[in-house]
């Protein structure tokens, strides 16, 4: 792994997923704990701004306290997920909702964490 300001002509993300099937999102149905997954980046665009997928990422205590209550995850704190912002909500932000956050204005593109 390197980290670079430059965007690859191919970017693709691999990831390892938790040994645990209780972390691995509903949306992965077709991939089991501890797989490896590789998937294409979208919107990462040459001559623009690379990151992972999105500027920012956020966390909610709602979803921590959540996660928190499950089997193995006494240990959710929002550092594990090396968020850019902590929101004081009970619950996840749907994708296309807006946030207000002073003179900023956040659009809600992905919503990651399953309930349940």
């Amino acid at each position: 792994m390197r980290l670079t300001r430059e965007v690859p002509s191919d970017p693709r993300l691999h990831r390892t997923l938790p040994q645990d099937a209780g972390l691995v999102p509903q949306r992965m149905d077709d991939t089991g704990p501890g797989q490896d997954t590789v998937t294409a980046l979208a919107g990462a665009q040459p001559g623009g701004r690379f990151v992972d997928f999105g500027a920012v990422h956020l966390v909610t205590t709602g979803a921590l306290s959540t996660l928190g209550a499950r089997p193995g995850g006494a240990g959710a704190v929002a550092a594990r997920f090396r968020p850019n912002l902590l929101l004081d909500a009970p619950g996840d932000p749907e994708p296309g909702q807006e946030l207000r956050l002073g003179d900023v204005l956040l659009r809600v593109l992905v919503g990651v964490w399953c309930p349940g």
